[in-house]
């Protein structure tokens, strides 16, 4: 084999990692913050977080969160936190969890499902419904390595960062 022909394999190889590292499920620091209005009069705000396999994505989109919050599901393989008056803080989801293994190895989920116990808001289906935010895995879908940036208010779940005050 000729330098030229060894060296355009090369270029080849690293061509394909390049191409399959920017492609599939990733997993990120996943960082919650609540609006502290909703934390008044001893409100409390749960925040449950799930990524279903593929065959599940449509029961977990469709699924009525008034539903879940009444009885809110006990698998493993969500992940809660919860917000009070005494723990106002923003929350975080490391990416060395091991409850991505679960989701991304086990799972091969494709969507995070962030759903928040947010009160008076009707059932609606997928991201319609202002309690329940859908996002893609996958890494193409976000830049760099920073952290998803959750904001939960009184109206919705978001992706972004708190307004500053």
């Amino acid at each position: 084999m000729s330098v030229g022909s060894m060296r355009a394999c090369v270029l080849a190889g690293l061509g394909l990692l390049a191409a399959m590292a920017g492609c599939g499920p990733t997993q990120r620091d996943v960082v919650v913050s609540v609006d502290n209005e909703l934390l008044a009069n001893d409100q409390r705000i749960e925040v449950h977080m799930v990524a279903p396999n593929p065959h599940e994505h449509d029961y977990w989109a469709e699924r009525s969160v008034t539903e879940y919050w009444d009885n809110p599901d006990n698998a493993a393989d969500i992940h809660r936190m919860s917000f009070s008056p005494g723990q106002p803080n923003p929350q975080q989801l490391a990416s060395g969890e091991p409850i991505w293994d679960v989701w991304l190895k086990g799972n091969q989920a494709e969507h995070l499902f962030v759903l928040a116990s947010l009160p008076g808001k009707p059932d609606r289906p997928g991201s319609a419904d202002a309690r329940r935010l859908i996002l893609p895995l996958d890494r193409e879908q976000w830049s760099g390595s920073q952290a998803i940036p959750i904001w939960v208010t009184k109206d919705s779940i978001r992706i972004g960062r708190p307004p500053r005050r």
